[in-house]
This record gives C-alpha cells, sequence and structure tokens, in this order.
C-alpha cells in the first residue's frame, strides 16, 4: 500500500513537470544542438563524455560555442577521429573530447548584443582565455566570425561557429611544456594531442 502511493505521487510529479516545462517551453543546450542539423559531432561528444546533464540543464547560464560538423571535420586537431576512438570506449579520446566541450563553455552568459564595441575577454571553464570581438564587421570568437550568435537555451547562450576551438594539451609533470602546449592556442590547433591521435 505504501508503494502504491509512493510510486503514485512519483507518477504525478513526473507528470507535473513534465507539464511545467512543455508549458516554458523549456530549451537547453543539449536540445538545441539537437534540433540542428550540422551539430551531431558536438552532441556526440556530450553523450561520450556522460556531460548530456549539464548541457541538458535549464538553469545554468553558460555561454557555449558550437562548432558545426564541417569545423569537426576540417581540425587539424584529429577530432573526428578521436570522436570515433570514443565510440570505442578509448580513454585518452573520451578526455580529449571532454576538453573540447570544457574549452567551449563559459560560466557566465555573453551576449555579442550586450557587448560594446572592441574586444572582451573571458575565460572558459577549462582556463582558457577567449576574445569575444564586436565590430563594423560582425562578431567573431578568437578572430573566427560567429555565424548565429546570442541564440537563446533556456538560461544560457549559444554562440554557433564554424571554426573547432582545441585547448593546448594538459602539461605533464614528467615533461617541460612546450611552447605549443603553454601558448595561447589560436581557434585551430596545429597537431592533435598525443591522447586523440588514432593508429
Amino acid at each position: 500500500m505504501t508503494f502504491t502511493k509512493i510510486y503514485l505521487s512519483f507518477i504525478w510529479l513526473s507528470v507535473l513537470l513534465g507539464v511545467t516545462l512543455a508549458a516554458s517551453n523549456a530549451t537547453t543546450i543539449y536540445s538545441l544542438l539537437q534540433s540542428q542539423k550540422d551539430y551531431t559531432f558536438t552532441v556526440q561528444s556530450m553523450e561520450l563524455t556522460n556531460l548530456t546533464s549539464i548541457y541538458n540543464n535549464t538553469f545554468l547560464n553558460y555561454t557555449f560555442l558550437a562548432s558545426n560538423d564541417t569545423a569537426w571535420e576540417n581540425s587539424s586537431a584529429n577530432a573526428t577521429g578521436a570522436l570515433s576512438a570514443a565510440k570505442q570506449n578509448v580513454t585518452g579520446a573520451i578526455d580529449f573530447l571532454g576538453r573540447l566541450l570544457v574549452a567551449s563553455t563559459v560560466n557566465t552568459t555573453v551576449e555579442f548584443s550586450s557587448l560594446s564595441s572592441g574586444t572582451t575577454g573571458v575565460v572558459s571553464l577549462i582556463g582558457l582565455p577567449l576574445n569575444f570581438t564586436k565590430n563594423s564587421t560582425g562578431d567573431s570568437v578568437e578572430g573566427d566570425p560567429v555565424i548565429s550568435p546570442d541564440v537563446a537555451a533556456g538560461n544560457s547562450v549559444v554562440q554557433f561557429l564554424e571554426f573547432l576551438l582545441v585547448p593546448p594539451a594538459p602539461p605533464t609533470t614528467t615533461a617541460v611544456p612546450t611552447a605549443a602546449a603553454s601558448a595561447v592556442p589560436t581557434s585551430v590547433a596545429t597537431a592533435a594531442p598525443t591522447s586523440a591521435i588514432i593508429p
């Protein structure tokens, strides 16, 4: 009897919550990207790294830099190779995809429509410095154009990109970081991290 009451209460709360979310038309970063045809690699990365619950949250105030599939395919960091390896449960590849995602996430809402002309510096969740630039030629991140700025996703905002932001490889404790690993990255890495190289 008690179990039945608990079960019915759970169903009632689930229905109520579902109706509430449906009524508010709540959108998340994850659901927004799922609705787009050219962002499947980013969506798959969220799923393979078990970060879906973070990007499927309507209450977080994030800015997410969403790279389209063409950017993944054109990246010299072998991002699609890392994605294929992650599907085979290769730990280094999964870690690499996780770094890509958090490097593309800012823990505050940054909207170009609210920025003054010029460059505004922000820092991603991984500690990567990023330059958001607004001027007469358009909006850009790290000097590369934003193709669709300020798309709302719940309390967050998505900046749609045609380039893949690749963070430097994390420094190891057994070796001195190279200049490439310690420098501020450009929008496209010049070499893949060793964890992402696929034989």
